[in-house]
């Protein structure tokens, strides 16, 4: 590829790829492309007029957001599309058009005929119906209308998203939501049944950028010390929802912080960050460590 990758997105066998570039290798890839499960570069050819930072698949549809202003498909006319769009698995843009005002998206996550969107923006529609959520919406995965409900507003930038048994999970730069006191920071959650915030008080100190989960564990990352009364989580942290109750897991990894990246198996955690050397030095790469309930000395992989 020409430019960078930021989004991925796996649907049975198939790679969405979204990011910076425009070409992969001699093939025409504007800002999409998707690979097979051998690593072939497929027919999926959507065209993009700029960034796109956030992936989703489902039920058939690949949703892409980003700072974009207008896609298009192979053999299609040019349709604007304001940082939110949506393309069908032959590569042509459906009607699916929410209208991000501002901003830009970095953020989504789709399930159950919702689509959830996060990132920098002020609002979702377009004017005089303009909903005034911001940094974060709900979105109906057919028609693009906002959900009634799911209203939020908060302070600063949403990163990611993640739907897990039930909750969608938010993270992100900010420190409080609706103007709440005592609203969560920096990792959020709501019930997607009926849009209601999670009530937990559990506060990150400093930014959530990523999360993954597997089983009954969710893990997140960023750029903290410390979640709730536990000190020395130095970018990785983990929830236990096993029976419906949400607690904070003692799983941790020591010598890790400042993680933007993660995925969780079964008997392992991989975090893109910055990590502690033997020697002290500051390393960057792809960390492994056990994953919950355990812990391990993280294992460094070039």
């Amino acid at each position: 590829m020409n430019g960078t990758v930021i989004a991925l997105a796996l649907d049975a066998e198939v790679l969405y790829v979204g990011g910076d570039f425009t070409s992969v290798g001699d093939a025409t890839r504007l800002r999409l492309a998707a690979f097979d499960a051998t690593g072939q570069l497929t027919a999926w050819q959507p065209l993009v007029n700029a960034r796109v930072s956030a992936l989703a698949v489902a039920d058939g549809t690949v949703y892409a957001g980003g700072s974009f202003s207008q896609v298009a498909g192979v053999g299609s006319g040019t349709f604007p599309r304001r940082r939110l769009a949506a393309f069908d698995l032959q590569g042509q843009p459906t009607n699916w058009d929410p209208h991000v005002v501002d901003g830009s998206v970095r953020a989504l996550a789709a399930a159950n005929g919702i689509v959830y969107a996060g990132g920098d923006f002020d609002g979702i529609g377009k004017a005089p119906n303009v909903v005034p959520v911001r940094h974060f919406a709900a979105l109906d995965a057919t028609s693009g209308d906002h959900l009634l409900g799911w209203e939020h507003r908060f302070n600063e930038q949403v990163l990611a998203l993640h739907i897990h048994k039930g909750v969608v999970y938010v993270g992100g730069d900010f420190t409080g939501r609706d103007g709440l006191p005592g609203s969560p920071s920096h990792l959020d959650g709501f019930m997607i049944a009926t849009g209601v915030p999670l009530v937990w008080g559990l506060h990150v100190n400093k930014a959530v950028s990523a999360f993954s989960s597997f089983d009954h564990f969710l893990y997140f990352a960023g750029y903290f010390t410390s979640v709730g009364p536990l000190q020395g989580r130095d970018g990785l942290a983990a929830l236990k929802n096993a029976d419906g109750s949400i607690v904070l897991s003692n799983w941790s990894a020591p010598g890790i912080s400042k993680v933007n990246a993660l995925a969780a198996g079964p008997d392992l955690v991989y975090a893109k960050g910055t990590v502690v050397t033997g020697t002290g030095a500051l390393d960057s790469g792809v960390t492994v460590v056990e994953a919950a309930p355990g812990s391990s000395a993280p294992a460094h992989l070039h």
